[in-house]
């Protein structure tokens, strides 16, 4: 004969899972305790309020991880941008920041260090920031004879360069007598003179040491 029909709470008919009583989350022999519409409802925002949790959490360390602002000296990049009329971008602080950091830099070496802190950004595009800087007289752009142009962050005292013809390297020095332009020409020519260039070349100490018998200066 087929074997008689299992019952749960109350006598009912099982019914996968949900007995005929309407009771739910009951095993052959254990009484189960019904689920109110409050419990329900309680346990619905607890899982809201865990996705919140994380999603938050996810995006607090994804911002921290792109560590947009913490450039050495970002906060006053940031204020400086406005001040010109500059977007604040992450590029723009990001190149402001390898331009500091590094010494007398091109573009190329700009480029990779923005790299470094961003991701990808396009040649061009590290080009036109820092023509923009440029123009805005947050950057001061140099171009020794023989090298491509370097940018620095020093600007508005026209101070002088002093250039290695063996490496390159390029060492700031103060301006000649103090203040702009520094130097006066022997003939203004009817020119309003306000800055002078100067750039004094000569064999850095690196240079005069590596060279066979040579000794740093």
């Amino acid at each position: 004969p087929p074997a008689p029909p299992r019952s749960g709470p109350a006598g009912g008919r099982r019914r996968g899972g949900r007995c005929a009583a309407g009771h739910s989350g009951w095993r052959s022999g254990v009484a189960a305790t019904p689920v109110t519409a409050a419990e329900r409802a309680g346990r619905g925002v607890s899982a809201l309020v865990g996705a919140f949790r994380a999603a938050f959490t996810g995006s607090t360390r994804f911002l921290e991880s792109f560590q947009f602002v913490s450039y050495s000296g970002s906060m006053d990049d940031a204020t400086d941008l406005r001040a010109a009329g500059l977007r604040v971008t992450a590029a723009r602080l990001a190149i402001l920041a390898a331009v500091r950091s590094g010494n007398h830099l091109d573009a190329e070496h700009i480029a990779a260090g923005v790299r470094d802190q961003v991701g990808h950004v396009s040649t061009q595009a590290v080009y036109d920031s820092l023509h923009a800087l440029t123009g805005a007289g947050l950057l001061r752009r140099i171009e020794p004879a023989g090298s491509p142009a370097r940018y620095e962050v020093r600007v508005g005292d026209n101070h002088h360069h002093l250039v290695c013809r063996g490496c390159g390297e390029v060492t700031d020095i103060d301006c000649v007598i103090g203040e702009a332009p520094c130097l006066e020409p022997s003939a203004s020519h009817g020119y309003v003179i306000d800055q002078a260039e100067v750039v004094f070349w000569g064999v850095c100490p690196a240079c005069r040491a590596a060279a066979p018998g040579g000794t740093p200066g």
